[in-house]
């Protein structure tokens, strides 16, 4: 089946908490994926030549930017992360019950240079965020049951050892050799990062 879709990604908007207007937004931008199929040369020979299914995700123009939601829309966006680029490459083998010389899936990521500028309101509003919503999620483990029998319990142990004195115990070990089995590889990642740049400055700055 090809693949070549275009979609508006989604925008998820987290608030500070249950009762602040404070959010932060994550917009996805666009999501293209495709796909192709390509034959592979293998060193043995088979009936079949082994297909691959390449397929390619890109996701343009993801920014990240905190605002307050009032009056149902976005008011005063303050950007955090200028618009990135990322791109993944998966590599299917479809013929990967009986074609072992190349991994049955194999992931190749790109993500283009990374440029966050953060204020000290920044960093309060993130931190506070991840704070509050963990906080509203946690729940307090219930109590561990008392342990009324440890006495009996500890007294059936001590007559069980004493029956036993005197008897030998005779452990044995087996060893078995296992012939030499070719290792495949089912997954193969390769993730590549071009640069972060993070720029911090005080509202008393320009920068």
């Amino acid at each position: 089946m090809e693949l070549n879709i275009d979609i508006k990604a989604p925008v998820v908007i987290i608030p500070q908490s249950a009762v602040s207007t404070d959010v932060l937004v994550a917009d996805f931008g666009l999501i293209t994926i495709k796909n192709e199929f390509s034959l592979v040369k293998p060193k043995a020979r088979y009936n079949l030549p082994p297909v691959i299914d390449n397929i390619t995700v890109k996701l343009s123009e993801l920014k990240l930017y905190r605002s307050c939601f009032e009056r149902d829309s976005l008011q005063n966006e303050i950007q955090l992360l200028q618009p990135i680029n990322l791109e993944v490459n998966v590599e299917r083998n479809l013929a990967a019950a009986w074609f072992g010389e190349i991994p049955d899936f194999r992931i190749l990521g790109r993500l283009k240079p990374m440029n966050l500028i953060l204020s000290q309101e920044d960093l309060t509003t993130i931190l506070r965020t991840l704070n509050e919503n963990l906080l509203d999620g946690s729940v307090a483990p219930p109590p561990l049951p008392e342990e009324r029998e440890s006495n009996s319990s500890h007294s059936e142990v001590v007559s069980t050892s004493q029956r036993s004195a005197g008897m030998t115990v005779v452990t044995s070990a087996v060893v078995e050799m296992h012939s030499s089995v070719k290792t495949k590889t089912t997954l193969k990642l390769d993730f590549r990062f071009d640069s972060l740049t993070l720029v911090l400055y005080s509202p008393n700055s320009n920068q």
